[in-house]
């Protein structure tokens, strides 16, 4: 709308350029600015007779204002649902579920009460409320995928929608990257091959989806980054198991020849 909103400057602008140029003409005087009188008279003239009828545009004004009420209102709601939901993705990390998830719980509690609004106005959900439920749906995988081992499925999602599901789970391979990196420091090499896995089979499935946005081919694309260092990640970790494995033969070997 602001576009087109140029545009008709620019036509007034051109119009008044003709009225001028008309007016240098031979033969025509100069041409009357009647806007004032115009403008002073459109309060007399009945609506009827009028060429636009000033009520649609009061309607479409005060429509357009309540829109944008609640939209501040949904925005300013969503900063406090985005900043808990990324603390609980920091707090997974750190090993505090319990706490990640009382904060995750206040997020769908808050999202259940802007639901009404959002449902009643639908273009209310692109933007900050759909990022807020992105971050969510991140936060919450990680949690199961920590707790049970599995990951979610949409329908257990709710009130999460297809959309949003899809840049939550692709977020989510970074945080099963991170959480591989941390298992091996620890020589954990079970639940390295647990993230490996279920990256994997994110990515798999991701990438046979047709006529997905802009946004999440860029997600896909570090789900990719991701795989590659979880295989990275596995490959040195059996190098170095078959490497210790080796030294322990050998010194056992060692140790029998000696004994003889």
């Amino acid at each position: 709308l602001r576009h087109k909103y140029d545009s008709i400057k620019y036509v007034v602008r051109k119009l008044e350029d003709t009225i001028f140029e008309i007016s240098l003409q031979p033969g025509v005087g100069a041409v009357p600015d009647d806007s004032k009188a115009i403008e002073e008279s459109d309060s007399s003239i009945p609506e009827s007779e009028l060429i636009i009828k000033m009520a649609d545009f009061e309607k479409i004004r005060s429509e357009m204002e309540a829109y944008d009420a609640k939209r501040e209102d949904v925005i300013k709601k969503c900063r406090d649902m985005q900043k808990s939901s990324k603390n609980s993705i920091y707090d997974l990390h750190r090993g505090n579920l319990e706490r990640a998830k009382t904060q995750l719980d206040q997020v769908l509690e808050s999202t259940k009460e802007l639901l009404p609004m959002i449902e009643e106005n639908k273009g209310l959900r692109s933007g900050s409320f759909s990022n807020v439920m992105e971050e969510y749906a991140e936060g919450i995988l990680f949690y199961f995928f920590l707790q049970e081992k599995r990951v979610l499925s949409l329908e257990e999602m709710s009130p999460v929608n297809a959309h949003e599901f899809m840049g939550g789970i692709l977020d989510l391979t970074g945080e099963i990257g991170r959480f591989a990196v941390a298992s091996a420091t620890k020589r954990d090499l079970e639940a390295v091959q647990m993230c490996q896995e279920t990256v994997d089979r994110i990515v798999g499935q991701v990438l046979v989806l047709n006529g997905l946005p802009g946004n999440v081919h860029k997600k896909i694309d570090q789900a990719k980054i991701t795989l590659r260092k979880l295989d990275n990640i596995l490959y040195e970790l059996s190098l170095a198991r078959k490497s210790s494995a080796v030294e322990e033969g050998g010194g056992e070997a060692a140790k029998g020849t000696e004994e003889s």
